[in-house]
């Protein structure tokens, strides 16, 4: 019985941390929405206080991955259209997987179906 509570207490306590470092996330990028601006993988990690991950960490993106999920259950724009590449400006592989028939109907390429959800959210946050 001990061991089962101290199991779901630790539960509990890793919810908690996941949707603290989730939440510091969102508002680090609504920041940027809010100034029209992108940010690096690796500067989006540095900035994070509540945990220390490196920005490769297959956990950062799936963070990620549920923000974008929350934000469009919301019915906000996609906030992690933010987040980076420091080699092409644009997101990782991973922001677009999933996404071949949405932005293969409505757009060129993937960078056109990037930039419009960059523009929504600079358009949602900063008007």
């Amino acid at each position: 019985m001990c061991s089962l509570y101290g199991a779901i207490m630790k539960d509990k306590v890793i919810q908690a941390r996941w949707e603290a470092v989730k939440n510091e996330i969102r508002h680090i990028l609504v920041q940027r929405a809010k100034d029209k601006e992108t940010i690096t993988y690796s500067e989006l990690a540095r900035m994070l206080q509540t945990v220390h991950m490196h920005y490769h960490s297959h956990i950062f993106f799936r963070l990620l991955i549920e923000l974008g999920n929350e934000e469009d259950a919301e019915g906000r724009p996609c906030l992690p259209a933010l987040v980076v590449t420091k080699q092409t400006g644009i997101p990782g592989g991973g922001f677009f997987t999933g996404l071949a028939l949405e932005y293969s109907e409505n757009h060129n390429t993937l960078e056109e179906y990037w930039r419009s959800r960059l523009e929504e959210v600079f358009a949602y946050y900063a008007g």
